[in-house]
């Protein structure tokens, strides 16, 4: 049965790769370490040196440490036996898989045989070590070739080379590949470390359905699935979001009384905590504490899972907890409480977090920090843009914006945040972005328009950016609420130069090119639209209204596919509001023919257009007539 402190004191005294479970009980059984000794001595000292004599050595004895130079085996093992010339060479093969030196280790092999010849004939242990670093490497064509070789020598690859070839597959996500290779084993070395190696490199490649295949062809070869299968097939439905047959799977594996491990325990906490189910959640990670199996990959997860059902209180306890019992709670953590804080606009929860990481000596990361200015832009009015700049000035020290500056001097808003960090790592691109976003989205909600030019035009800068549509839409919205819509189109023209100009973008420059007089414009970004939306439509539709612009009207009506009620509703109002009475009713008529209801709303707002279009009560009665038979009609 695996233990988890076994492994973590496997990992320190044998120097193999950690493929997965089933192989680290393999390699447990057929490599061991090689024992330390000091290359900085390898012959005796001379006679005349003071401390000829062993026993009266007062330094420990300096020995030969193959750690630092295996290649010593060259000079020192000459004198060796066949076999424990092998054994020394199994040994520091070894150590190589363990340092991710495949090469070093294909070389040993090579050095083996180019200096012993046929005196030594390579047995199947020391293929496997060479096996087990290019398993940890993923070098799968090298893989393929020492299984050929091991064949050309007579060799016969055990359960442990098929486990080491698999898992090289796995490395790289190669499932074909170790699909294939996985067929052309014979039956009677498919044994259950060949299964589960196999599911795993189903699961690695995300092949959730196959890996589940796997653990039925377990089934039918008579074997008995273990809690390795279940958690490598679990984790695969886990990460192709299939949590109805991963809960399956966690079911049939309850029955069938196999006792889910750490592996399994932390897969299931996310399949309850995205449905929703947080106790589920939080009754599983109890029973990870229980067993003293939690670790921080947990508890972020079902921190998580507590703040998307809004249970922010249990959240911290829970981390309080986790404290108290010697946990290192890492900034993955707070940082899954601090993204709750940020999507709910808890700005002050979320300054208090700050200086409980730093009163606990956690950094602050820079996603900390930006979901520190979420949290200032999503809640509630007045939004404490001062702290979101503050805030964005930790993380971007040197973005030499004028005005950002002057608001920091003036509003002393740095006193404000704990600490920082003494050296933050350098943002990407991306969180350069993101950041710069979190703030216009604070500066434009508070309607501090100086800023968020200030801001954009930082990220059209090679240091500030790049902005994307979201900073373009952004900073649209805020002028156009302001009624500042030739600065609208100046952005606009900013995101048409970038290609960022996405249909959320071209709907909001109709509607400023719309305010501004230039019904063309509009009409022309209209038709750049690919996939003209309902939003878009109506938008348009609301120019042509502007401008009494009937025939436009009518026609974007016949081109709409699928017009709701509301357009051809405009359509009419428009024609009304023009007096053009026997389109209007032809319009009225689509509606009907579309299947579609004319509501009384409708046709009150056509009826108080076409009143205001012309005072002839004949011409109301008459459209009233036409289109309105009381009996199509609904409230």
């Amino acid at each position: 049965m695996h233990n988890d402190n076994a492994e973590d004191t496997f990992s320190k005294r044998a120097h193999v790769p950690k493929f997965s479970n089933n192989v680290e009980m393999i390699v447990k059984r057929q490599v061991s370490f090689p024992r330390t000794i000091d290359t900085t001595e390898v012959t005796s000292p001379p006679e005349s040196h003071p401390n000829t004599n062993p026993k009266s050595h007062t330094l420990p004895r300096r020995r030969r440490n193959f750690n630092r130079d295996p290649s010593i085996l060259s000079s020192a093992t000459k004198t060796l036996s066949s076999v424990e010339y092998l054994k020394r060479s199994t040994k520091t093969i070894a150590h190589y898989a363990a340092t991710k030196k495949w090469q070093a280790a294909l070389g040993e092999l090579d050095r083996l045989v180019r200096e012993r010849g046929n005196s030594v004939k390579p047995d199947t242990k020391l293929y496997n070590a060479v096996l087990g670093a290019l398993a940890r490497a993923g070098q799968w064509r090298h893989a393929l070739g020492m299984v050929d070789e091991m064949k050309s020598i007579s060799l016969v690859p055990d359960s442990y080379t098929h486990v080491s070839v698999l898992t090289s597959f796995a490395k790289v996500k190669n499932w074909r590949q170790a699909d294939a290779y996985f067929q052309g084993i014979s039956p009677e070395h498919k044994n259950l470390f060949v299964f589960n190696a196999f599911a795993h490199a189903m699961s690695n490649a995300g092949q959730w359905q196959r890996a589940l295949d796997v653990l039925g062809n377990i089934k039918q070869a008579a074997l008995k699935p273990d809690v390795y299968t279940f958690s490598t097939v679990i984790s695969a439905c886990v990460n192709a979001k299939r949590s109805d047959v991963a809960k399956e799977l966690f079911s049939e594996m309850n029955s069938l009384g196999i006792k889910p491990n750490k592996v399994t325990l932390t897969s299931m906490i996310p399949i309850h905590a995205n449905s929703g189910d947080w106790r589920k959640a939080l009754q599983i990670y109890e029973s990870l504490t229980a067993s003293k199996s939690e670790d921080t990959k947990a508890l972020a997860i079902i921190v998580g899972a507590l703040v998307k059902g809004s249970k922010f209180d249990l959240a911290e306890d829970l981390i309080d907890t986790s404290h108290k019992n010697g946990m290192r709670v890492n900034d993955y953590v707070y940082g899954a409480l601090m993204a709750g804080y940020g999507s709910r606009g808890k700005w002050r929860e979320a300054l208090e977090l700050m200086f409980k990481m730093h009163s606990k000596r956690v950094l602050a990361t820079n996603s900390i920090y930006i979901q520190l200015i979420n949290a200032c832009g999503n809640g509630p009015k007045p939004h404490p843009w001062h702290i979101a700049l503050a805030g964005y000035d930790t993380i971007r020290p040197n973005h030499n914006i004028p005005i950002l500056e002057r608001e920091l001097a003036s509003s002393h808003a740095v006193t404000f945040l704990p600490p920082p960090p003494q050296m933050l790592p350098p943002m990407t691109k991306k969180e350069s972005t993101v950041a710069a976003n979190a703030l216009l989205r604070v500066f434009a909600k508070e309607e501090r328009l100086e800023e968020v030019t200030a801001v954009l035009e930082y990220l059209r800068t090679p240091r500030g950016g790049p902005p994307d549509h979201y900073s373009f839409s952004l900073a649209m919205g805020a002028f156009l609420r302001a009624n500042r819509f030739h600065e609208a189109l100046t952005v606009y023209n900013w995101a048409e130069m970038r290609g960022e100009n996405n249909d959320i973008i071209k709907t909001a420059a109709i509607t400023a090119s719309g305010e501004i007089g230039n019904r063309n414009r509009a009409q022309e970004i209209y038709f750049s639209i690919e996939n003209k939306d309902s939003l878009a439509n109506k938008t348009m539709m609301s120019v042509y209204e502007k401008y009494g612009s009937w025939e436009d009207a009518i026609e974007l009506i016949k081109e709409t596919r699928d017009a709701p009620a509301n357009l051809f509703s405009m359509a009419m109002r428009i024609c009304c509001q023009a007096g053009k009475l026997r389109e209007a009713i032809d319009v009225a008529n689509r509606i009907e023919q579309a299947g579609l209801v004319l509501t009384e709303k409708m046709v009150a707002t056509s009826v108080q257009a076409l009143r205001a279009a012309t005072a002839s009560p004949e011409i109301v009665e008459k459209f009233t007539e036409s289109v309105i038979p009381k009996q199509r009609l609904e409230n």
